[in-house]
């Protein structure tokens, strides 16, 4: 009994001596992917850096067959290699021992030649610091160090971890040819490129998405500058660039045609349209009965509207004339260059033909009504030269919609314009501003509203009233745009401190401008030549190779801080030259 007792013992003994071994090894081998520091006190909020290298910054006649570079802290080694590059290109492989990295080339340097190794920003230390800036290391393998060098800023929501990419003015396309200088923007945005030599180049901020160092179409946002890059002794040129989301490339398609009330069909499309893109002239319908074949007898129906549906961006609704007897409907586009798109201008496309849909018999046709406005009753602070939008279910007839529309202050009628947008959606606007710290009443009688088919819409009297603002409690805010390059027209947009717009000017040319009745807090400002007089800001591409517009964010002073009565003065707005 003694004897087997101890056995046991001494197995269990080896089993946990065993087991510690396994546990020991597992641990290590995790330790040496990823060291982590001890935990334990305030949380740490100090981004990482690199500390020292083992070759000086701008040595020259370098020979080295590999560099070491330490770090401040603990970080994500993966991602630190994954942000490594050299350029011009030369392969390498990496080496780790705590917060040391070995980058051991795997062949040598080209003779005369600068080299700049850059760490990029995408990393972070196991608190979430990221580095506020890229490394970049500079050294030539001859006896001169290239000195040109470029620099600038990113902007836009897509900015963050994007690369800029530089390649030969006469270079070949970037989706397969890849960059020979690039380097990581900042945690501001801003981005340097040194070492570089004298010349013309192209430029681009990409989304790397893929880490491949080319751009790829429909995956990566992507950004242009405003003109060409040059790179001059002593000038050091600063480029603003806007990011922009991927390039869409992809035509809608129709997915389904059908028939939802008496006299409209819905047209199921893939992806938001452009509601200002479709019109009632691009789509054909027939109409079939029992006994007729749709190619031979069918009788042609004319549209007599078509719109975006107002609740699904994705489909359109055509109305027509509900005096056509048929059993079925068979709907087909028009061959024309001017199809409806989406938000990027790619064409609807459908290559069935002819699609048949089945006529609900006792389908019953459905009352048109106003489903949303975007005032409130009792609403406070109505701007001065504001507009209430309105949005129907069906297409609206202008004419009908401004005769049932009263603005009135007290006794008084007040002048307004009504604005088509899209046939259901509508602008009113009163012709002149209306006064301070008054009370407006609004009515839409929607009872005298038709849509297309003659349909009344839903019997009832929408009533609104709305108080001004006080322009005592307005300040506002003037000052001169200056730019040595451009002739106009140019769009200026005042921010919050929210980054929502509080409102939007044209000038036709540059010098003075005026905002009025802005409410008290914190602005800035930007502006953009609109060059395409497009009345939105044109981005450019890179295929074809367009150049976007030019632009500015901030006036001179920075922030403007707007008071109750009072103006603001003297705010200049410059416009970088090209």
């Amino acid at each position: 009994m003694i004897e087997r007792c101890t056995y046991n013992q001494l197995y269990l003994f080896r089993s946990y001596i065993l087991f510690g071994i396994i546990m020991y090894c597992v641990c290590s081998m995790f330790s040496c992917a990823n060291p982590l520091p001890p935990g334990g006190g305030p949380k740490d909020t100090i981004p990482p850096e690199i500390i020292h290298s083992s070759l000086v910054n701008g040595s020259l006649q370098v020979s080295v067959q590999s560099i070491q570079l330490e770090f401040s802290k603990y970080i994500d080694r993966n991602k630190v290699v994954a942000g490594l590059f050299i350029t011009p290109s030369i392969p390498f492989e990496t080496h780790w021992s705590g917060k040391e990295l070995d980058i051991h080339f795997e062949k040598p340097f080209e003779k005369n030649t600068t080299y700049a190794l850059t760490v990029g920003t995408d990393f972070t230390d196991y608190a979430g610091n990221k580095p506020v800036n890229a490394f970049t290391l500079l050294f030539s393998s001859g006896s001169v160090l290239d000195s040109g060098k470029i620099s600038g800023q990113l902007f836009g929501q897509l900015a963050q971890d994007c690369y800029v990419f530089l390649y030969a003015a006469d270079s070949a396309n970037p989706t397969t040819t890849q960059p020979i200088y690039k380097t990581q923007i900042g945690s501001n945005g801003q981005f340097n490129i040194s070492a570089l030599p004298y010349g013309k180049y192209k430029m681009f901020a990409i989304k790397d998405e893929w880490k491949n160092n080319l751009y790829d179409i429909g995956i990566d946002a992507f950004g242009m500058p405003s003109s060409q890059v040059e790179c001059f002794k002593d000038s050091i040129l600063q480029y603003l660039i806007n990011v922009r989301a991927p390039k869409d490339t992809v035509s809608p398609l129709i997915y389904s045609v059908r028939h939802i009330s008496k006299g409209i069909i819905e047209v199921q499309c893939s992806e938001e349209l452009d509601s200002l893109s479709i019109h009632k002239h691009f789509f054909l319908l027939k109409a079939k009965t029992a006994q007729k074949s749709i190619s031979k007898d069918s009788s042609e129906m004319k549209p007599t509207a078509a719109y975006r549906n107002p609740v699904s961006a994705q489909t359109i609704l055509i109305e027509y004339d509900t005096n056509f007897i048929a059993s079925s409907i068979a709907f087909q586009m028009h061959k024309d260059s001017l199809l409806p798109k989406d938000r990027f201008g790619n064409k609807l496309l459908d290559s069935s033909g002819f699609r048949e849909c089945a006529i609900n018999p006792k389908a019953e046709v459905k009352t048109p009504s106003i489903i949303n406005i975007s005032i409130k009753d009792s609403t406070i602070g109505f701007p001065l030269q504001g507009s209430i939008d309105c949005i129907s279910s069906a297409f609206i007839d202008i004419d009908n919609f401004a005769r049932a529309t009263l603005l009135s202050q007290g006794n008084k009628t007040i002048p307004v314009e009504i604005i088509n947008n899209t046939g259901t959606a509508i602008s009113i606007k009163p012709s002149s501003a209306l006064e301070s710290d008054t009370w407006y009443s609004l009515s839409i009688s929607s009872a005298t509203l038709k849509d297309s088919k003659g349909t009344p819409f839903k019997d009832t009297v929408l009533r609104y009233r709305f108080k001004t603002q006080d322009t005592r409690l307005l300040g506002s805010i003037q000052g001169i745009l200056q730019d040595q390059a451009g002739i106009g027209p140019y769009i200026i947009t005042l921010r919050k401190a929210d980054k929502t717009i509080a409102a939007s000017i044209n000038i036709e040319k540059k010098g003075p401008f005026q905002f009025t009745a802005i409410p008290s807090g914190n602005y800035t400002l930007e502006a953009f030549e609109d060059k395409d007089h497009s009345g939105l800001y044109t981005y450019g591409d890179i295929l074809p190779y367009v150049y976007a517009e030019r632009f500015v964010i901030g006036a001179k002073t920075g922030t403007i801080s707007v008071k109750q009565r009072w103006s603001v003065d003297g705010i200049i707005i410059e416009l970088p030259l090209p």
